[in-house]
């Protein structure tokens, strides 16, 4: 085999839900700088695209970065892929097929996804020498030369705090005008209309997730919680099909359910894991986090310039997402 295909052995807690199937994992959280060692990575500024077999994206994103890799396209950067599909023959057929000239690096239990907070595939990570993550998002085109030059350029660690590259703030009132989805009826509602004088509250599930089964399950107390405070709440379903859709939510007691077919609209907000969770307020996010409500309240309370403790949910939540 021309590749090298690695078998991470490391497993943790599952901290979020991709748009993708997805094996729960348990154990303790792993740093990103562990991987890089265990995989041959440290010490190089590496793009990682968090891939699956069977996305037509992924795939995509692979063929490039076999081809920057075989033609020393930009100088002094490593390539690896990280594939979360569970059965071995499978992988062993695609990518002997592909052969990669770098690492592929077996996920399983999406551990490797999720330490990289890479649950949408396909995500793409850049890491710099010092084994930060300095990018993450949709493949990084034409930036992608100029991002590794600066980055090899670097001479000291500047550590967790190190800015990140490609960060672009969502235009929220765009989006918000954007978004048109269904409900489970078939009615056409468009975001910008939903909010209360206070704000909106949009929650990013899907059904597939466990953890965003407690969010959803939890929605219709959140939601009466926030309208007695002037806040609407949302709750937009990506990535599943109509009839999954339906299903699911068919007995289900929630707030307004819109929902995407696709993993499009989770996109469009930079959406990388489920649940998450989105306060806006005066056109403007001013909360972006799971499905955890403390936080949560605490955000507004902030916002709406409330006193400390006038929020007060009578469900925790979840954190992962």
């Amino acid at each position: 085999m021309v590749y090298t295909l690695i078998l991470v052995m490391v497993v943790l807690a599952a901290v979020g839900c991709c748009h993708g199937q997805v094996t729960e994992t348990t154990g303790d959280v792993p740093m990103v700088h562990d991987y890089l060692k265990s995989n041959g990575l440290d010490g190089k500024v590496t793009l990682i695209e968090f891939g699956i077999i069977g996305c037509t994206r992924s795939e995509q994103g692979l063929v490039k970065m076999i081809a920057m890799d075989r033609d020393h396209t930009i100088p002094n950067l490593a390539f690896a892929r990280v594939e979360p599909t569970q059965d071995a023959k499978t992988i062993e057929a695609y990518y002997e097929k592909k052969a990669p000239g770098f690492a592929v690096i077996r996920d399983p239990n999406t551990a490797m996804a999720q330490a990289f907070k890479a649950t949408v595939y396909p995500t793409f990570v850049i890491v710099d020498k010092f084994g930060n993550v300095r990018y993450r998002g949709k493949y990084p085109g034409d930036k992608l030369a100029t991002w590794s030059k600066a980055l090899n350029a670097e001479t000291r660690d500047l550590g967790p705090d190190a800015p990140m590259l490609g960060v672009v703030p969502l235009n929220v009132p765009k989006l918000l005008k954007q978004t048109t989805l269904s409900d489970l009826a078939g009615k056409k509602t468009n975001l910008a209309k939903c909010a209360g004088k206070s704000g909106l509250l949009i929650m990013f599930v899907n059904t597939r997730c466990p953890y965003s089964a407690i969010a959803i399950g939890e929605s219709a107390a959140v939601a009466t919680t926030l309208a007695k405070n002037g806040i609407k709440t949302v709750m937009i379903n990506v990535a599943d099909p109509a009839a999954t859709v339906k299903q699911f939510y068919a007995k289900k007691k929630t707030p307004l359910l819109l929902w995407d077919a696709t993993a499009d609209t989770a996109v469009a907000w930079d959406v990388q894991a489920v649940p998450t969770t989105i306060f806006i307020s005066s056109g403007a996010v001013h909360y972006r986090g799971g499905g955890e409500w403390d936080p949560l309240a605490r955000a507004i309370e902030k916002t709406l310039s409330l006193a400390d403790g006038s929020i007060i949910f009578s469900t925790k939540g979840t954190g992962f997402g």
